[in-house]
């Protein structure tokens, strides 16, 4: 056996994992972008409310 062949399941290994890798990267992407939203929409609430007490 030449110690160089990797074998053919290793190619397919290798792309599965980097598939893998690639797609929990852009959820946690997602997912963080999503949280951020809500925290400034959140913000922006609490200052709204402030506004509108100091006005009454």
């Amino acid at each position: 056996m030449d110690p160089t062949d990797l074998g053919p399941g290793t190619a397919t290994w290798l792309g599965g994992t980097g598939t893998v890798l690639l797609g929990g990267f852009l959820w946690l992407k997602r997912f963080l972008a999503k949280e951020a939203t809500e925290r400034a929409m959140d913000n922006a609430d609490i200052g709204t409310v402030r506004r509108l007490n100091e006005l009454l």
